[in-house]
């Protein structure tokens, strides 16, 4: 009988010390990004992967096309 009291205090101690746990700081979380981001990309000068994207008109184009072309890539939304 004595051990379910203890099992609901300890219970208790974990759940209030996870609750009271820091979140991590937005500088950590920041630079955990940027190393996952710097390990993932391609490097400049590099050739991209192989995918393809959407024009204004929702059409496909895959990026082979811009093979030997200078082109400018525009991410994200322009309204």
């Amino acid at each position: 009988m004595r051990v379910l009291p203890m099992a609901l205090f300890l219970a208790t101690i974990v759940l209030l010390e996870s609750a009271m746990a820091q979140p991590p700081s937005p500088e950590s979380m920041r630079a955990r990004l940027q190393q996952r981001f710097d390990a993932t990309s391609p490097d400049v000068g590099k050739p991209l992967p192989e995918l393809t994207i959407y024009d204004a008109d929702g059409k496909p184009f895959p990026l082979r096309k811009l093979k030997d072309h200078y082109t400018v890539l525009v991410f994200g939304c322009l309204t």
